[in-house]
């Protein structure tokens, strides 16, 4: 089934969580989160107009791109849908956001749109 195979979106980060500093825990990935907002679609389909985001914040010990967007900064993601990708990213270690209003919002998985 092809769910949002080719959603890339550019959106503003709105808010992010914090990625561990490299070696100061015992696991060498982790799963940060973005709240996205003003979101224009540049393939696939998308209606919401913010969303909430998990990314790779730390891989192997090493921080990821992703983990230094900052709030107000526009990122071009290729996203697919939480629900297609929990079974692959969802038993790593993830950093939360501090609202919990926005696990109201639709989850998906991002990745950099090379």
């Amino acid at each position: 089934k092809q769910v949002n195979q080719g959603l890339v979106v550019q959106a503003t980060v709105a808010a992010k969580s914090e990625a561990p500093t490299p070696g100061s825990v015992a696991y060498a990935d982790c799963v940060i989160a973005l709240h996205l907002k003003n979101i224009s679609v540049t393939s696939g389909k998308l209606s919401p107009k913010e969303i909430v985001v998990f990314i790779w914040g730390m891989k192997q010990n090493k921080l990821t791109s992703a983990a230094s967007y900052r709030v107000g900064e526009r990122v071009t993601l290729k996203l697919k849908s939480w629900d297609t990708a929990e079974a692959s990213y969802g038993s790593y270690n993830r950093v939360e956001l501090d609202n919990d209003n926005l696990l109201t919002l639709d989850i998906f998985w991002g990745e950099e749109a090379k």
